[in-house]
C-alpha cells in the first residue's frame, strides 16, 4: 500500500497566505495562528513559518495584541506591500 501525502503547498501559496493575514490585519480582523491554521488546513507552525517569512523576505510586521477581550495579530507595517493595491486585488 502506497501512503498518500497531501500536496505540497508553492511559494504563490505562502505568499497568498501572507497577503490573506496582511488585509485581516489591516481591517482589524484579530486573527489568531490556531484560528488561521484551521482556515488555511495547516498546521499552527506553518502560520508560523509565514509570519516569519512575511518579516524576513517582505518586511512586514505584525504584532500579537491582547487586550480589551481582543486576541490576534495586528498590522505595524506592510512592509513592501502596497495595501490600496491589494485591497483591490483581494476580496
Amino acid at each position: 500500500m502506497k501512503l498518500q501525502f497531501p500536496p505540497r503547498r508553492t511559494a504563490i501559496d505562502l505568499l497568498d497566505r501572507i497577503t490573506d493575514l496582511i488585509l485581516r490585519a489591516d481591517r482589524g480582523q484579530m486573527v489568531t495562528r490556531k484560528r488561521l491554521a484551521i482556515e488555511w488546513g495547516c498546521t499552527p507552525r506553518a502560520v508560523s513559518y509565514a509570519l516569519v517569512h512575511a518579516q524576513r523576505k517582505y518586511k512586514v510586521r505584525f504584532r500579537f495584541v491582547n487586550a480589551n477581550g481582543k486576541v490576534g495579530y495586528a498590522l505595524e507595517s506592510p512592509g513592501i506591500f502596497d495595501l490600496t493595491a491589494l485591497r483591490k486585488v483581494k476580496r
